[in-house]
């Protein structure tokens, strides 16, 4: 259970990142 969390949190945050630099450029 908390290995599934874990992959939810790195995919949030991977996806705002990556909206991040989408946005810069």
């Amino acid at each position: 259970e908390q290995v599934i969390k874990k992959l939810i949190k790195e995919e949030k945050s991977q996806r705002r990142f990556f909206l991040f630099n989408k946005g810069e450029s």
